[in-house]
């Protein structure tokens, strides 16, 4: 299992050598269903990375489970450069997030279709910023937002 970050650290596997590619990173459900954590601690065993190529719309989407490469596609698409984040500027990760969201706003994991807790890392404003996705007291799925440089919450959002 792996952290935003150790995750996104495999930016350049050796078919995909981009310098300065930038990324959004989004945790995604167990396949198998038997895992425990559910990113109770940061950590979810599949990962979506898309690497963007600076001033280009070439994007790679990479599936990692377990820290290791197991899907990739290349995008078409244009690049959406408001939400790519450069990785030098995180400096709280998915463990230490989740856990400020967990004692500060009470917030518990998913239940149904985005089971335990989810992340997401992508700018928001210009910011770097990491999303805890859970849900509240009332069972509504809410998502927590936090500066991915500073650590400090930046808002939350319930649906």
């Amino acid at each position: 299992m792996s952290r935003i970050h150790s995750t996104s650290e495999r930016k350049n596997p050796p078919d995909f050598r981009w310098e300065g590619a930038k990324c959004e990173v989004l945790s995604v459900d167990d396949r198998e269903k038997e895992s425990k954590s559910k990113g109770e601690h940061g950590k979810r065993r599949y990962w979506n990375v898309i690497l963007a190529k600076p001033g280009t719309d070439d994007q790679m989407l990479y599936t990692i489970h377990n820290q290791k490469i197991v899907e990739k596609l290349a995008l078409t698409e244009p690049v959406n450069n408001e939400n790519i984040v450069d990785l030098n500027k995180i400096h709280f990760d998915s463990d230490k997030i989740v856990d400020k969201a967990k004692k500060e706003y009470n917030l518990l994991p998913g239940k149904g279709w985005a089971e335990g807790y989810h992340f997401v890392l992508r700018k928001l404003n210009s910011d770097p910023t990491v999303e805890v996705v859970g849900r509240d007291k009332k069972g509504r799925f809410i998502k927590i937002i936090f500066n991915a440089r500073t650590g400090k919450f930046v808002t939350k959002i319930t649906s």
